[in-house]
C-alpha cells in the first residue's frame, strides 16, 4: 500500500476491520476518469438517439417527402376514406398498413412493386400509413407493422391477414388463391 501513509479503524456491527483512507490529491483523478468516460458516453448516445426519437415526429412537409420515398410503383398511397372507396367498388384489394419508422415495412416496398408489376390491373395495391391514420389502424385491427389486408367482393371484412414480410412469390400465390 505504496500510498497509504495509515491505517485507520473503523467499528461496526461486527467489530473492528481495517479502512483505507482516501488516496493523496494527485491520484483523485484517476478515479474520476472512468466516471468523465461514462459520462460523455451518455451524452453522445442521448444526443444519437434524440435524433432518432425526433426522426419519428417529423412535420407534414417531411413525411410526405419520406411517403414518396416509401411510395412504388403501382402502389398507391392512400387515406382511410380512399380505402373505403377502393373496397366498395368491389375488385380485390391488397391493402399495406405500414409506418415510416418500421424497418421491415420499407423491405415490403420492392417486394409490392414486383407483386403489383405482374399482376398489372387485375389488382388494386394500396398503402396506409397507421401512424397518420390511426382510427382506421384501430377500426381494421392492426396490431403489428407490416400488415397485408385483402380485400373481395367490396365488403370490408378482409378475406386474409398476414402480419409480417412476405416475399413476392408467396405474395403472389396468395392473391392468386384467396382473390382471383
Amino acid at each position: 500500500l505504496g500510498y497509504c501513509s495509515s491505517w485507520t479503524t473503523m467499528t461496526g456491527q461486527f467489530g473492528k476491520r481495517p479502512m483505507r483512507p482516501l488516496p493523496p490529491a494527485r491520484w483523485r483523478f484517476l478515479v474520476s476518469l472512468p466516471l468523465l468516460a461514462v459520462a460523455s458516453l451518455l451524452v453522445i448516445s442521448r444526443s444519437t438517439l434524440s435524433g432518432f426519437v425526433s426522426a419519428g415526429y417529423q412535420t407534414n412537409r417531411q413525411r410526405s417527402h419520406f411517403r414518396t420515398q416509401l411510395s412504388a410503383e403501382g402502389v398507391t398511397e392512400a387515406t382511410g376514406t380512399e380505402l373505403q372507396l377502393a373496397v366498395e367498388q368491389g375488385g380485390p384489394v391488397v391493402v399495406d398498413f405500414y409506418a415510416t419508422w418500421c424497418g421491415p415495412c420499407q423491405l415490403m416496398v420492392p417486394e409490392l412493386a414486383e407483386v403489383a408489376r405482374r399482376l398489372g390491373d387485375k389488382v388494386t395495391f394500396l398503402k396506409v400509413d397507421s401512424d397518420i391514420e390511426a382510427d382506421v389502424s384501430t377500426q381494421l385491427g392492426i396490431e403489428a407493422l407490416p400488415t397485408l389486408l385483402f380485400f373481395k367482393d367490396g365488403k370490408m371484412k378482409p378475406v386474409q391477414r398476414i402480419e409480417g414480410v412476405v416475399m413476392r412469390d408467396m405474395l403472389q400465390e396468395i392473391i392468386q388463391e384467396k382473390l382471383l
